[in-house]
């Protein structure tokens, strides 16, 4: 059969984000009250950091008037300064993972694949094998706790690119965690990725990528040349803050116990 991040994880325990008193102005009301929740903001999101060149910003404008026309029509006035700043705080935002600091608008066109998609044969496992990657930080439950599986995996990375040697997976994130900033911190996006089960969304994509390189650099060094994974929950990040991000870099421990589990 063929399996997926989606298919596989269980859902958290999402906890439900309601109205909030909190009075926004500017961006911040943008951000948090008008940029609507669910599956269409986030296809704009992802067609606007798929189709624009990071490190130039001169079409910025055109792809952001391409992502209003299909995606909120009539809407032009409402969104296009707001999402022209919302892409200077994404690009220009500091990112640390590990000992590397850096901004998105450093990785060049030619460093990057947007929608990275992959296919690899999975034996039979027993689907619950994969809580056992859970630890202290990261929560992972699976829905198919008594099941043997067998198939294909399949995922699509939102964006795979090399950056001084090193190469790293990213996923944007439209979620809303609140209606202000505090509720992307480091702690707040810690938390979404265990209520989310994100955990084991990167691990297989880590799995994937490391698979990848492996068949494409003659001897490849997980622990030296990948760099790690990173989600940028975009309502939250600001570019004079570390609000927004969470980063991790799998031990090598935990992504050779994945390959067990998945890989023949």
């Amino acid at each position: 059969r063929k399996m997926s991040y989606t298919m596989l994880a269980a859902k958290g325990g999402q906890t439900s984000k309601g109205k909030s008193a909190e009075t926004n102005e500017g961006y911040d009301h943008f951000i948090f009250n008008t940029l609507k929740r669910g599956a269409k903001t986030g296809n704009l999101l992802h067609f606007i950091f798929e189709h624009i060149n990071f490190s130039d910003n001169s079409q910025w404008s055109h792809w952001i008037e391409e992502a209003i026309r299909h995606f909120v029509p009539g809407q032009r006035t409402t969104y296009l300064e707001p999402l022209h700043e919302l892409l200077q705080h994404v690009m220009y935002a500091p990112v640390s993972i590990g000992e590397s600091r850096f901004q998105l608008a450093s990785i060049g066109r030619f460093q990057r694949l947007a929608e990275f998609e992959f296919d690899f044969p999975v034996p039979v496992f027993q689907a619950n094998k994969l809580n056992e990657l859970s630890d202290e930080q990261a929560s992972i439950h699976v829905k198919y706790q008594h099941e043997q599986l067998e198939g294909i995996m399949n995922g699509k990375i939102d964006l795979f690119f090399e950056h001084e040697g090193k190469y790293y997976v990213l996923d944007w994130k439209s979620n809303y965690l609140g209606s202000h900033i505090n509720d992307y911190s480091p702690a707040g996006v810690a938390a979404a990725m265990n209520e989310n089960n994100y955990h084991l969304q990167y691990m297989i994509y880590t799995v994937a990528v490391k698979k990848y390189l492996e068949s494409r650099l003659p001897g490849f060094n997980y622990e030296k040349q990948f760099g790690g994974v990173i989600y940028c929950f975009v309502r939250g990040v600001r570019n004079n803050a570390d609000t927004g991000f969470f980063t991790a870099h799998p031990s090598i421990e935990k992504i050779r116990m994945l390959e067990k589990i998945l890989t023949k």
